[in-house]
């Protein structure tokens, strides 16, 4: 594959600590600057769908409230 622009560009900029490109499916490392290992993009992998999970649920109707007893 090709390199990609943006990664690269990214990567060049002052105080750049590290990239890493990784499959959104499966979280396999696909391209990386030095210090990134397979470990660490899966970490990331998985924090992301944690994320995604979250704001999930946030945007479902919570039930509880409205069916709950008021009392008055």
């Amino acid at each position: 594959t090709s390199p990609d622009e943006n990664f690269t560009s990214l990567s060049k900029l002052n105080n750049h600590i590290a990239s890493f490109t990784a499959n959104l499916e499966n979280g396999d490392l696909l391209n990386s600057t030095q210090g990134i290992t397979q470990h660490q993009a899966t970490a990331a992998y998985k924090l992301l769908q944690n994320v995604s999970l979250l704001l999930e649920k946030q945007q479902e109707p919570n039930c509880s409230k409205n069916n709950s007893f008021n009392g008055t």
